[in-house]
């Protein structure tokens, strides 16, 4: 079967003195030379840079006795949020809050590849480009909430001792499903997702064509322009 190329379109919002302005700069990830989900996540890292528009310093990563854990999705004045990815065996996310930087709050999360920090929580945007592909939308309102863990224990085997009573799907489950799903979808990658007038959107791809969206209700819905 032959890969198309994945056209993915990121909108940068403008305002103008007469009206919103939307405009899309293209990127092309050919699946034909690299069908990887880890290659497709690094190069997600490289070219859709969310952290540009927000005008913060996210540059570093986790590092554990030499060994790279994470990088950095998001940091504010309160919170710094780092992801691992280790595509289709999994991933996940950590909240570091700023005055205990040897604690974390904890979210199974398959390849995290944007964090949002928006007056009600925090969204989390994880996708990946394996098999027919897959996303996933969690709004959490408060990390605390989360499971909490040292930092230092990230490269242990931590929850098979605090969870040694459940099996490794319960595991999963409980980890991976805090928070509040907003959508959960397989046949697509997620490419963008942002809100605008108080409404959110996505931008999303089968593989073959890159389309926008409205995420309402768990459903992504079909969206022909913005507004």
């Amino acid at each position: 079967m032959r890969l198309s190329p994945l056209l993915l379109l990121i909108g940068v919002i403008a305002c103008s003195t007469d009206r919103d302005r939307i405009q899309f700069v293209t990127f092309a990830y050919d699946l034909n030379k690299k069908p990887d989900s880890v290659e497709f996540h690094k190069w997600t890292l490289k070219h859709i840079d969310n952290k540009k528009s927000i005008n913060y310093n996210c540059n570093d990563s986790l590092k554990i006795d030499e060994w790279t854990w994470g990088y950095c999705l998001y940091q504010d004045d309160t919170y710094k949020v780092l992801g691992g990815c280790r595509g289709e065996f999994g991933g996940s996310v950590i909240f570091i809050h700023k005055d205990n930087p040897n604690k974390a709050n904890y979210l199974t999360c398959t390849c995290p590849s944007m964090v949002e920090r928006r007056g009600d929580g925090f969204y989390v945007t994880e996708t990946l480009a394996h098999m027919s592909g897959s996303g996933r939308i969690i709004k959490i309102q408060d990390p605390r909430e989360l499971i909490a863990i040292d930092t230092d224990s990230l490269t242990t085997p931590w929850k098979e001792k605090r969870f040694k009573n459940l099996d490794r799907l319960e595991r999963y489950r409980k980890l991976a499903y805090q928070g509040q799903t907003l959508c959960d979808t397989i046949d697509h990658v997620f490419s963008l997702f942002f809100q605008f007038k108080e409404k959110d959107y996505l931008i999303f791809s089968n593989f073959n064509s890159t389309l926008l969206g409205q995420v309402k209700d768990g459903e992504i819905l079909s969206c022909p322009e913005i507004g």
